[in-house]
C-alpha cells in the first residue's frame, strides 16, 4: 500500500466539519511527540500513551465516531490535530518524519481541512531518507486519503488553518498494550450508521 486519495469529503459537509473540528480546540492539548513540537492535538476514543505502552480511553465524539466508521470500518482510534491561531491557542501543526508506532495496523487514513504538504518515504525500510525517495504530496481542503503509516510520513507545511483527522485500528493481539479494549466505554456501538 502507498499513499492513495481515495475520496473527498462532500461540500455540503465540509464547512459543518470544519465548524465541529473548531468547537474542539479548547479540549486540544500540546503535543508531546518530539516530532511535533508546539502543535496541539485532541485524541479521540482512545489514545496511544507510547511511554507507558497502553492504550487508555480518550475523547468520545459521536459525530467523528461515525465519520470515522464511513471512511474507515472498523477504526477505533483517532487524533485531530490543528495548525493555526485560534481560541487563545496557536499551533504550529506540523510533524517531522516519523513512523506510528506498533500500536496501530499499516492502514492509516487521514482527511484535511486546509491545505498542507503532506512528505511520504516510498522506502519502507529506508532510514536515511533522500529526495528520490520522499515524495512531496499536495493535501486540498477535504482530502481524504490512505497510507502505509509504518512509511516515514510528515506535514512540512500547512495553510493560515488547518484541521488533520488520521485514522487507525489498533493491531489484535498486541502483548505490548495488554489491557486494549477495542470500543471506548461509552460507544453506543448499535448506533453506528455505515
Amino acid at each position: 500500500m502507498t499513499f492513495n486519495k481515495f475520496s473527498l469529503v462532500r461540500a455540503s459537509t465540509l464547512e459543518a466539519l470544519r465548524l465541529h473540528c473548531q468547537s474542539l480546540i479548547p479540549q486540544m492539548t500540546p503535543d508531546v511527540s518530539k516530532y511535533a513540537p508546539g502543535r496541539y492535538r485532541l485524541w479521540l476514543f482512545h489514545e496511544a500513551l507510547l511511554s507507558q505502552n497502553r492504550i487508555i480511553s480518550a475523547h468520545f465524539d459521536q459525530r467523528l465516531w461515525d465519520f470515522c466508521q464511513r471512511i474507515y470500518p472498523g477504526s477505533n482510534i483517532a487524533l485531530l490535530t490543528f495548525g493555526g491561531e485560534a481560541q487563545g491557542i496557536n499551533s504550529k501543526g506540523t510533524i517531522a518524519l516519523h513512523r506510528d508506532d506498533t500500536y496501530a495496523i499499516e492502514r492509516a487514513c487521514g482527511v484535511n481541512l486546509g491545505t498542507a504538504t503532506f512528505a511520504y518515504n516510498t522506502e519502507r525500510k529506508s532510514s536515511n531518507p533522500n529526495a528520490s525517495t520522499i515524495k512531496k504530496l499536495q493535501l486540498n481542503d477535504g482530502d481524504i486519503y490512505s497510507f502505509n503509516c509504518k512509511h516515514q510520513h510528515g506535514v512540512v507545511e500547512h495553510s493560515a488553518e488547518r484541521f488533520s483527522l488520521n485514522i487507525w485500528t489498533v493491531r489484535k493481539n498486541l502483548d505490548k498494550y495488554p489491557d486494549f479494549a477495542f470500543l471506548p466505554n461509552n460507544s453506543p456501538v448499535t448506533q453506528i450508521i455505515l
